[in-house]
């Protein structure tokens, strides 16, 4: 069996991952609340992205709700999830709410691969279509 350095050559795992596709936010706010806007591909790798922005947001005291919009997500895997969990755990540990008002086809599969739509009823936000 090869060693999977011996596969990549010269070209080091930090160098392959500064290569994927970004996650890209877009955060608007307004004076309790925000909105944060994802597109790209939602992993493990683009989850401290996330983490960051929704820690910013939430440092500021005003803030009492984050909606998040992932209709744009292309991609979602387990690591994608995780993030977003934690990213509601944080947040409330802060006092935050933080919910999913649009999602994409991608983003959808893996939540209903993974069984957490029983976790909580299901609801239609306006702008779901």
């Amino acid at each position: 069996m090869r060693d999977v350095n011996d596969t990549l050559g010269q070209q080091s795992w930090a160098q392959l991952v500064t290569h994927m596709p970004a996650l890209r936010l877009v955060v608007l706010h307004s004076r309790d609340s925000a909105q944060i806007l994802l597109s790209g591909e939602l992993d493990h790798f683009s989850a401290r992205s996330l983490a960051a922005a929704v820690a910013e947001i939430t440092a500021d005291p005003r803030i009492r709700s984050v909606r998040l919009d992932a209709a744009l997500v292309e991609f979602c895997d387990a690591g994608g999830i995780a993030a977003l969990l934690q990213t509601r755990q944080r947040a409330a540990e802060r006092g935050v709410r933080v919910r999913m008002v649009r999602s994409s086809p991608a983003v959808r599969r893996i939540v209903e691969l993974i069984g957490l739509e029983r976790h909580r009823p299901p609801t239609r936000h306006p702008l779901d279509r």
